[in-house]
């Protein structure tokens, strides 16, 4: 089920890919409008991925494949979006100076989206103890997990 997020977010990207298309046809002008750098610009990439990344293994847990597959175009292409509004926000020169940073910037959001420690499925609950056959044990500062039977 679509929760009360998600067509908001869906909104607001669409928005933002139509005004990054408007821009890219030369419709609306928007070089010049931002002054960004590369890295401020790449460190916005890692954190969008870092968040929209986290919020897609929350959010689509639990849910059948073809929901989490429409909560995967909402949370991995839809930031996309807004990380090209910023890049053609920056000024000409700089847009010709880095013509691929718009690229570089969307394979840095994709190693953050994509990159989330692999658990198995339920591992949030074992260490929560919701399961009354598993325990948790500490050994030299690392939690293992242990079936009680």
């Amino acid at each position: 089920m679509m929760r009360r997020l998600e067509p908001v977010l869906a909104a607001f990207f669409l928005a933002a890919w139509v005004v990054s298309l408007l821009a890219l046809f030369r419709v609306v002008e928007l070089a010049g409008s931002f002054t960004t750098e590369l890295y401020p610009l790449f460190s916005l990439a890692a954190a969008c991925g870092w968040v929209f990344g986290n919020l897609y293994v929350v959010r689509a847990r639990g849910l059948p494949g073809w929901l989490r597959r429409g909560l995967l175009l909402i949370y991995f292409f839809g930031p996309m979006s807004f990380l090209l509004l910023v890049r053609l926000m920056a000024p000409l020169q700089r847009q010709v100076l880095a013509p691929f940073a718009s690229f570089y910037s969307w394979a840095v959001f994709g190693v953050f989206f994509l990159e989330l420690p692999k658990r198995p499925e339920g591992t949030v609950d074992l260490v929560l103890g919701l399961f009354p056959d598993t325990a948790s044990v500490q050994q030299d500062g690392i939690c293992f997990l242990q079936l009680i039977s």
